[in-house]
């Protein structure tokens, strides 16, 4: 049975809050990312990952791509991408990452 796991997270400090996601499990995760890119996704590096910016408006949103076959979404509407993305690349993705491989 192929299956999916999905972990929710929410860090907050004053009136910043960032809400994490991650989906792991092989099925359909490459489906995910073409979406992603087809979304017009702006692509970055984040922990020798690919990552998408899908952020629309005042909600900063960006998608990790896992080697685990998962991918992680940060998102925000209280701080900017770049805060995000230098969120992202201090939070323990690879570590996490690693540790989901099967």
């Amino acid at each position: 049975a192929m299956g999916m796991n999905i972990t929710n997270a929410t860090y907050t400090k004053g009136k910043k809050t960032i809400k994490i996601t991650m989906m792991s499990g092989q099925t359909g995760m490459a489906t995910f990312s073409m979406l992603a890119g087809m979304q017009g996704g702006k692509k970055v590096r984040i922990q020798r990952r690919s990552a998408f910016d899908l952020s629309q408006g005042d909600n900063a949103k960006l998608m990790v791509n896992l080697k685990s076959g998962g991918s992680l979404n940060l998102e925000s509407n209280t701080i900017s991408i770049k805060s995000l993305i230098s969120f992202a690349k201090k939070y323990p993705i690879a570590k996490i990452d690693d540790a989901n491989k099967s």
